[in-house]
């Protein structure tokens, strides 16, 4: 899922996997499809509004990358200080 949220293209996930289901669909940035469901799933991606999971990709970017960068820098700033 990092991957896809990574490259800023929306998601399709199983069902069955319940965090991912909820991430996805509490952040409108996909849908998520059950086993009987995935010869619908053409028809399910011609009913989404692809443009609107795209923009809702793009604001979660915002806020998880950010936050990973904020987590890199502040480590290599505390690998900097040495203990005297």
């Amino acid at each position: 899922m990092v991957t896809y949220l990574a490259a800023g293209l929306p998601m399709i996930v199983n069902d069955e996997f319940v965090t991912h289901r909820e991430f996805v669909n509490d952040n409108k940035i996909g849908f998520s499809v059950r086993y009987d469901e995935i010869p619908l799933i053409a028809e399910k991606i011609k009913k989404v509004d692809y443009r609107q999971l795209k923009e809702n990709v793009r604001k979660l970017q915002g806020k998880y990358l950010a936050e990973k960068k904020d987590e890199k820098l502040a480590k290599y700033l505390l690998s900097l200080i040495k203990p005297v």
